[in-house]
């Protein structure tokens, strides 16, 4: 029995996810891929929703796409949160978020999705 309603709580960050109008079809499919990959690790429903709506706030102070993201926009994007009133917690959990997205994107997600046009093209994968 779900008393905290979680399953709920998922479908309803997904449905904001696809909602959101700040978000790239490109981080849309990223952000959403990045959940289903949260849930398959087995993660609780809890934190999953936790990553999903981290993941918009972020996005919302990011002035670019994720992927398209260098440098420069990172540090733009630390020194927005890092002068935030937000709580230190807070700001320590979107830092982290942000890093695992990144470290998942960087292990399959944006590589699959080249890997995917190139073979569309005739070209060799890299």
């Amino acid at each position: 029995m779900d008393i905290h309603y979680s399953e709920h709580k998922v479908k309803y960050a997904i449905e904001k996810i696809k909602r959101e109008p700040g978000l790239s079809e490109e981080d849309r499919n990223a952000i959403l891929e990045y959940i289903l990959k949260l849930q398959s690790q087995g993660l609780n429903a809890g934190r999953v929703v936790k990553y999903a709506y981290s993941l918009i706030v972020l996005k919302r102070h990011l002035k670019c796409n994720f992927k398209d993201a260098g440098r420069a926009e990172i540090e733009d994007l630390m020194r927005w949160l890092n002068s935030s009133e937000h709580t230190a917690w807070y700001k320590y959990d979107l830092k982290g978020i942000l890093k695992r997205f990144y470290r998942g994107c960087a292990q399959g997600l944006w590589t699959q999705a080249r890997r995917s046009r190139q073979r569309s093209r005739g070209l060799k994968p890299t």
